[in-house]
């Protein structure tokens, strides 16, 4: 009998060993939509909450204020709309400092492009953002979908095409199967490359404001490490 629970306690500790992050990840999902929104507003309440914060975190308030009238953020990030590339978190900005265009496989849209023409065109006070951040990641599934699809480069459903068929540019002729890693790591980052590319073609606003100093910065980020890296 004591054989047999001391086997059982070692196979717990293995098990947690294996996995450090199993005490520490409960189920964050609601079990419906009644419950989601409550966390989200209950979320709210402590972000709103002042009193006993840390000192990082009454920031919020005084941000609040200062931007209440206008908004100077320092930089444009277009990213992903991956739930686990929040792009204020990853660099850790606060409320005001950066302007966050987010759409899956962070591509050129219409709708991505109009969001950073106006960050550039009417958030200028005192000074224009100066960098245009385009964000890629690890995993991308918009990247993984027109990966799988190739080479035949056909969105299957009605909506998707706006997504994917900016997408496909970038990794046609590549040759890249989306079940190595590597492969889809490459693909994400011709994926940066081609949306960076497009910014300054697409918008006359952004040429211009590339020669009065704004700067386009190619980064990937790693859901693994959580470190970002600049791509040339």
């Amino acid at each position: 009998m004591a054989k047999q629970f001391l086997i059982s306690i070692f196979a717990i500790a293995t098990l947690f060993a294996q996995d450090p992050c199993r005490d520490r990840c409960p189920n964050r999902k609601p079990a419906n939509a009644a419950a989601a929104w409550r966390e989200l507003i209950d979320g709210n309440d402590r972000y709103r909450r002042v009193d006993n914060k840390e000192p990082a975190d009454r920031m919020d308030a005084c941000r609040r204020s200062c931007t209440l009238n206008k908004q100077n953020p320092f930089a444009i990030v277009l990213s992903c709309s991956d739930s686990r590339v929040p792009p204020e978190i990853v660099f850790d900005q606060r409320i005001g400092d950066i302007f966050v265009v987010r759409v899956a496989g962070n591509v050129a849209s219409d709708e991505a492009i109009g969001s950073i023409e106006y960050a550039i065109a009417h958030l200028n006070e005192p000074n224009p953002p100066r960098l245009l951040v385009v964000l890629g990641h690890e995993k991308c599934g918009a990247v993984e979908s027109a990966m799988k699809l190739a080479p035949r480069y056909a969105p299957p459903h009605d909506m998707i095409p706006s997504i994917l068929n900016r997408i496909f540019p970038a990794i046609r002729g590549q040759n890249l199967d989306p079940n190595k890693p590597d492969d889809v790591t490459k693909a994400v980052r011709l994926n940066v490359d081609l949306t960076a590319e497009l910014l300054a073609a697409y918008s006359p606003v952004i040429r211009k404001a590339l020669t009065d100093g704004l700067r386009i910065q190619r980064a990937y980020y790693s859901l693994d490490s959580g470190a970002v890296t600049p791509r040339q």
